[in-house]
Order: structure tokens, then C-alpha cells, then sequence
């Protein structure tokens, strides 16, 4: 349970930092589709597409932490069948 819940906490901690208007003013095109006050659905669009790229990886290296964690989990119960939790 301690586990969980420290888990917890580092994963609400970096999505609560993401700073998602700093990934916007690194690129160049969409810097200037910003200051230039542009269409609101191409703003929008940069808005979802950052935040996939920025996302997507952190997702996959949750499921596979997530995948690895259970299965040692599932292994060392099976190595220790006296001192499961």
C-alpha cells in the first residue's frame, strides 16, 4: 500500500509540472502562430499535438514499469510463498 500510494504522488507531481505553454514557445512555427494571434482550431491543434508527443512516451514507459512490477511481483510470491502480502 505505501508503494501505491508513493507511486501515486511522483505521478500527480509530473503531470501537475508539465509546463505545457514552455513546449509551445520552443517551436519555432508554432511560436509564431501563437504571437500572430492565428486561427483558434490551428492553436488548438498545436495544443493536442504537443501533448501527445510530450505524453506518449511517459505512457509507454508507465506500462512497461507497471508490466515489470507485476510480473516480479508474481515471480517473488511464487519464490516466497510464506511471506506473500
Amino acid at each position: 500500500m505505501r508503494i501505491r500510494q508513493s507511486l501515486s504522488f511522483v505521478i500527480a507531481g509530473l503531470v501537475l509540472s508539465l509546463p505545457v505553454p514552455v513546449f509551445a514557445g520552443t517551436c519555432a512555427l508554432c511560436r509564431q502562430a501563437l504571437a500572430s494571434g492565428g486561427n483558434a482550431g490551428l492553436i488548438q491543434g498545436f495544443y493536442w499535438s504537443i501533448l501527445l508527443i510530450a505524453g506518449m512516451p511517459l505512457i509507454i514507459m508507465g506500462v512497461v514499469a507497471v508490466v515489470g512490477w507485476r510480473r516480479w511481483k508474481t515471480h517473488w510470491a511464487a519464490q516466497h510463498p510464506n511471506q506473500a502480502s
